[in-house]
């Protein structure tokens, strides 16, 4: 997710918190000229009060729309926290479906304050005329809805007037979740350059994270371009992306041409880029809002690097028992139990990180840990020597398996255990 971006007219951040791409400008940040990126999971932890406390309008503003299988409940508590987070002065929804995100960015302009805070959503579709807003109707009040204008039309055939509001806003969040090379050309060509001379992000929809999902063709067939309601569900898989829909391609060559990094609210979750700033005074709750919004890697992530590891894996097994297959639980399950000391206990989760997402270093080399731990030195050297292979810049793995060289005997850099590592396998 980006953040307070100052770039030249032909560069912008964008980021997918449902699921993969969040684009940042490496070079220029790590000159120090743009400030941090902020994050889903710093939103998350930093909104996480609010969140707490707006559970029952939440909940009853996702049961009026009726369609988590379009956006589920993880999503709807990350967009809000990040919307929050960012605050800007007006949300650009290209895109609603029946009104999910809608309904998200409608409640925290509202939060925000209606008047510093505007939501213009454009969507082909009239679902949310039709079916949703009466049902929205009997769980908030009419003022509600001030903050919002929800047209029904082609993005194309309104650009002008958004490119009039995109204009006069001072700190622009743009979600996109329409589909098509047309709106793609529209975002990236014609809007992001409005915006790039201040604060923006840009959220895009239906794209997940490859490190986090399984890598099977799972007998769907190849990808032909395109992806249409009535056909076979055919996935792409781009870098780590993964996704139904053609805009990746753009995406991806956008993000290429201006030296954009690409990075994913799952994986900031299960690296834990962010730190524990207070130690929260209700657990329980705070467990079960991770539950209830899928987000309890972030939480336990939290409780992990402050060295409490028996309430990470409480959250940690609310989330293996909802979704037993998701890697990132079990790899930080897996380093819990090395935390805890019980190396043992930790092999079984972490052979399973690894099996469901082979190309985490992460995984790899906390696996290598837990194999050196338990007298499996072998098994070790072949996991640390794996994480290299899949990025050679791993630090943890490349200082592990030079210890456990020169433990053995066969003392060598660190740099050379890199360079080994990557010519070897």
């Amino acid at each position: 997710m980006p953040g307070e971006s100052q770039q030249a007219v032909d560069r912008s951040d964008a980021l997918t918190a449902m699921g993969c791409a969040q684009i940042a400008s490496s070079d220029r940040r790590a000159a120090g000229v743009l400030p941090p990126v902020l994050t889903a999971a710093q939103a998350y932890w930093n909104q996480r009060d609010v969140l707490a406390s707006g559970r029952e309008r939440i909940q009853g503003l996702k049961n009026a729309v009726g369609r988590s299988v379009d956006l589920g409940a993880a999503e709807w508590m990350q967009l809000l926290a990040y919307t929050l987070e960012f605050a800007p002065d007006l949300i650009l929804e290209l895109g609603r479906g029946y009104g999910n995100s809608t309904c998200v960015f409608t409640e925290a302009a509202n939060r925000l304050g209606a008047e510093r805070c505007r939501v213009l959503s454009v969507c082909l579709s009239n679902d949310w005329h039709e079916r949703t807003v009466t049902r929205v109707r009997e769980v908030v009040p009419g003022a509600w809805f001030a903050p919002l204008e929800a047209l029904q039309a082609n993005i194309l055939d309104v650009e002008l007037r958004i490119r009039k509001e995109l204009a006069a806003a001072r700190r622009v969040l743009i979600f996109w979740d329409a589909h098509g090379y047309d709106v793609a050309e529209c975002i990236l060509g014609r809007f992001l350059p409005l915006i790039a001379d201040r604060p923006h992000v840009v959220l895009v929809h239906d794209m997940s994270d490859a490190r986090y999902s399984s890598k099977e063709y799972g007998g769907q067939g190849l990808w032909k371009g395109h992806y249409s309601d009535d056909g076979p569900r055919h996935y792409v898989h781009i870098g780590h992306i993964v996704t139904l829909f053609e805009e990746v391609i753009p995406l991806v060559d956008f993000a290429s041409r201006n030296d954009l990094a690409l990075h994913s609210a799952a994986h900031v979750a299960g690296r834990g880029v962010f730190h524990l700033r207070e130690r929260d005074r209700n657990v329980n709750s705070l467990l079960e809002l991770a539950t209830a919004g899928g987000q309890a890697a972030i939480v336990a992530q939290e409780y992990l690097e402050a060295g409490e590891p028996e309430t990470a894996i409480a959250a940690l097994e609310h989330a293996r028992e909802a979704r037993p297959l998701m890697p990132v639980a079990q790899y930080l399950l897996g380093c819990a139990e090395l935390q805890r000391g019980q190396p043992q206990d930790a092999l079984g989760h972490l052979r399973r990180a690894v099996e469901l997402a082979r190309h985490s270093a992460d995984a790899h080399n906390a696996l290598g840990v837990a194999l050196h731990a338990t007298g499996d030195d072998a098994g070790a050297e072949a996991a640390f020597m794996r994480a290299l292979k899949l990025d050679a810049t791993h630090a943890d793995a490349g200082s592990n398996l030079a210890e456990l060289r020169e433990a053995h005997g066969r003392v060598a850099s660190e740099r050379t255990a890199v360079a080994e590592a990557c010519v070897d396998q």
